[in-house]
């Protein structure tokens, strides 16, 4: 279903998209919660991945970063029946299975082969200093992105190009949201019509009229 909302995202409006609403009723602080689960809270606006701060529903509702149970006698591609038992991503699908949950982009995929760690119980200045950004610390073999930590070199730098896309989508949120959901998709904002490919702004191919 997710993966079927990022090909429908340029035919979308955002009260389209299920965004957190108002509901009755006395709300709850989730921001702990949102460190561990990847929660929206209502009561600050806020969302959390990775320990990154989303002030976009919009965007934080499509980020979807939750894994999702999958029945594999429903799942139609044969690379994606097999990733779901051994893990792996289905790049023709765009997603990654972890522990026989399904998630629906290569951001939290990768995410989810990470551990969440809270940045105070690490002993290493270095590696605190990179969870609140990202980097790898040779010392310690140990790679932050985020709160989320790799002890394999090769998947860290494959989840760290994936991150660095969240982050410059972040960077968008104020000016539009739409681009930044753009930008995490390689898709085209509805707001702006800005296509947008490896996180930059795809200029319109030129016609005959304007050569003249």
């Amino acid at each position: 279903m997710r993966a079927l909302l990022l090909l429908m995202l340029p035919a979308l409006q955002p009260t389209q998209l299920g965004m957190p609403r108002d509901e009755p009723g006395p709300k709850m602080c989730l921001c702990p919660e949102a460190v561990q689960r990847h929660v929206w809270c209502e009561v600050h606006n806020v969302g959390l991945l990775a320990g990154v701060k989303i002030t976009s529903p919009l965007l934080f509702e499509v980020l979807d970063a939750h894994g999702h149970q999958a029945d594999p006698n429903f799942i139609p591609c044969a690379a994606c029946r097999k990733h779901y038992d051994t893990g792996g991503f289905c790049p023709d699908c765009r997603i990654g299975y972890v522990n026989h949950l399904a998630y629906m982009s290569p951001l939290t995929y990768h995410l989810a082969l990470g551990k969440h760690t809270d940045p105070a119980i690490l002993d290493c200045a270095a590696c605190r200093a990179n969870a609140s950004s990202y980097g790898w610390c040779d010392r310690c073999r140990r790679g932050m992105a985020g709160n989320v930590a790799y002890t394999d070199n090769a998947e860290f730098n494959i989840a760290i190009v994936e991150f660095k896309r969240l982050l410059v989508a972040i960077e968008k949120m104020p000016t539009c949201d739409g681009c930044s959901v753009a930008i995490m998709c390689d898709g085209q904002c509805w707001y702006c019509k800005k296509q947008y490919r490896d996180t930059r702004d795809v200029p319109k191919e030129a016609t005959p009229d304007s050569d003249r």
